[in-house]
């Protein structure tokens, strides 16, 4: 599920920070602009009734008790006028704890914000592994830096500081920390710039490789405009004759207005695999944060060995999946390596619980962030005043599995974790993994 609100370009994942086209004509939304203090409890006020009269399952996680006690301390800290940004920090910790993947905040309309010229980020690609943050790639910027240089600080912040910061802004089933520290290194910028409200330059802490000493700069921030997407959806094949290896790589789920188009892509891609007779199956689900359950579904009529129903309760949208579900006639009967990482969320975390329930493969690479069921059905709310956007699960989704963990992710057979010298190689020692598994199945090691 998970992109069941169609989010246009440049946006964060659903289990981050929302953004959502909302008509807001008559006025600009800011997170500049200044709520009085009654106007910021009414919204605070308006957001924990949202949550009450709609979600499925709002103490699941957090006990009410707990719950209500962390509104209280939070209610208690407008005290005074804020900023939406401000009244966006206090309530942001309340939404998380619902531990809900498909329950956060947004912004309205995102194509206006996100190239309004007041909308600035830097534009770094960087990897933060044990409390340390390294320059991968630096797309734009005046200041040469190189690969690997170690990154202290943005405007006297340490990373640290920022990490538990960008924490808050993330919500996942559960609270699940793979998730957030791998959502915090893609979004990287987008949650600098949110954290420090959007400023025209960052003055920047950096160590470059072979130096001993500290140095300083500051970097111009680019307008929205100016940022490339860096987030697609289209699935691709792949065939390596020489190692009998083909590689199906799915980024995503998110085909709600042409299934067909999924479908016709799976079809054409067993029938090459069949024709071609190749007996070991690469499926790379790895940032693939779910969209909608017919694809994940259909994909499983060519990776199950029998039958299956799907859901395993009413799934409003998708009745026909609580029945059972027969076989496609070309379905792989291979050897099946399934690629997963802390972004494979809701309708991926349900495709990839059957195929761990059903014995269907072997799961390489890092837990995911969904699991057999998640929260889902979404709707937004505009709260009154600060024009934020919260959005709300109000049904319960879950697939036909017994025995698998309610907020755990589901567990490769094969850890393999990416180093720094691996991001800064430009390698994949998750695929070069799997790879290897199947070298060492093909001569019998």
């Amino acid at each position: 599920m998970s992109e069941m609100l169609h989010f246009p370009y440049r946006l964060l994942p659903i289990f981050c920070l929302f953004f959502i086209a909302c008509q807001q004509d008559e006025k600009k939304f800011s997170l500049t602009s200044k709520l009085g203090k009654d106007e910021a409890l009414e919204d605070f006020q308006q957001l924990i009734e949202v949550l009450q009269s709609n979600h499925p399952a709002l103490y699941d996680f957090t006990p009410k008790n707990q719950f209500d006690s962390l509104v209280n301390v939070q209610r208690r800290l407008i005290n005074d006028s804020l900023t939406v940004s401000e009244f966006f920090n206090v309530a942001i910790p309340v939404v998380n704890q619902v531990g809900c993947s498909h329950t956060g905040f947004g912004f309205p309309n995102p194509d206006r914000f996100w190239t309004d010229p007041e909308t600035k980020v830097l534009w770094f690609d960087v990897v933060i592994q044990d409390g340390k943050c390294f320059l991968l790639k630096e797309q734009v910027s005046e200041v040469d830096l190189k690969p690997g240089t170690e990154i202290f600080a943005f405007n006297d912040h340490s990373i640290s500081q920022l990490q538990q910061k960008f924490q808050q802004y993330i919500s996942t089933d559960g609270d699940n920390k793979s998730t957030k520290k791998l959502v915090t290194n893609i979004w990287f910028n987008d949650y600098l710039a949110m954290s420090e409200n959007f400023p025209d330059e960052y003055k920047v802490t950096y160590k470059i490789p072979g130096e001993d000493s500290v140095r300083y700069s500051r970097i111009k921030a680019l307008s929205g405009e100016t940022v490339a997407p860096y987030y697609t959806k289209t699935p691709h094949l792949s065939l390596d004759s020489a190692k009998n290896v083909a590689v199906v790589t799915i980024p995503s789920f998110g085909f709600y207005e042409n299934v067909e188009e999924f479908q016709s892509f799976v079809d054409s891609s067993f029938h090459l695999i069949k024709r071609n007779n190749f007996n070991n199956l690469i499926l790379d689900l790895r940032n693939n944060p779910g969209g909608d359950p017919y694809c994940s579904a259909y994909l499983l009529t060519y990776l199950a060995q029998e039958p299956f129903t799907y859901f395993d309760q009413p799934a409003p949208g998708y009745d026909s999946l609580t029945k059972h579900t027969p076989l496609v006639e070309e379905r792989f009967q291979g050897n099946l390596y399934t690629l997963t990482n802390s972004l494979c969320n809701s309708t991926t975390g349900h495709l990839c619980a059957l195929l761990k329930y059903h014995h269907i493969g072997e799961f390489i690479g890092s837990e995911t962030s969904g699991t057999y069921t998640c929260n889902d059905n979404s709707k937004p709310f505009t709260l009154e005043n600060s024009g934020l956007v919260l959005i709300t699960a109000r049904t319960t989704y879950s697939v036909d599995v017994q025995g698998i963990a309610r907020f755990q992710g589901i567990a490769p057979d094969h850890e393999v974790e990416i180093t720094l010298s691996d991001h800064l190689q430009g390698k994949d020692p998750v695929k070069d993994y799997a790879f290897q598994l199947i070298h060492e199945l093909n001569n019998g090691q």
